[in-house]
């Protein structure tokens, strides 16, 4: 839900409020639902996404004047529980509201929190979008252990046995 460098904008905290945001997003993830189903024409399929009224912190992003980005100023709606971004609003450089994204969450039990299972940008401009993050159709789904990691597993040494070039 966000790309580019933080330090290219101002940054202000404009509150907390109560939104209806894409949340506990079950149903979209079914592997028994074709792709087809899933992906209308210009939004996914409302049968299949869920929204709520929950507590979010409301962001705000301005270019500073010596940086450059496609979008002039950023708003993110960042969940009170996770503080995973919900939602985001990008704005083109004469103001105008360009871009809109939603990522549908859900809870993930085994790694014990709120995890995206896909994420949506709407292009206002051009009524396209793009989704991503979908497995619906894969073959093993994302594993997590349920043991939490040493801080051993944190260390230069460790990380360097554990990449790759």
């Amino acid at each position: 839900m966000f790309n580019g460098s933080p330090d290219r904008y101002d940054w202000r905290l404009l509150g907390k409020k109560e939104l209806i945001v894409p949340y506990n997003c079950y149903a979209v993830g079914m592997p028994e639902l074709s792709y087809d189903t899933i992906f209308t024409p210009f939004h996914l399929n409302p049968d299949f996404v869920r929204s709520e009224i929950h507590r979010v912190w409301v962001v705000e992003g301005t270019l500073k004047n010596d940086a450059s980005h496609i979008y002039e100023k950023r708003v993110f709606y960042i969940d009170e529980d996770s503080w995973g971004i919900l939602m985001t609003e990008n704005y083109d450089k004469q103001g105008n509201l360009w871009r809109v994204g939603l990522s549908h969450t859900r809870n993930v039990y085994e790694a014990k929190g709120v995890m995206p299972f896909a994420d949506v940008i709407h292009d206002l401009k051009t009524d396209q979008y793009n989704a991503k993050g979908f497995q619906n159709h894969a073959e093993s789904p994302g594993i997590f252990e349920n043991e939490i990691p040493s801080a051993e597993n944190y260390t230069p040494a460790a990380l360097r046995t554990k990449s790759h070039r």
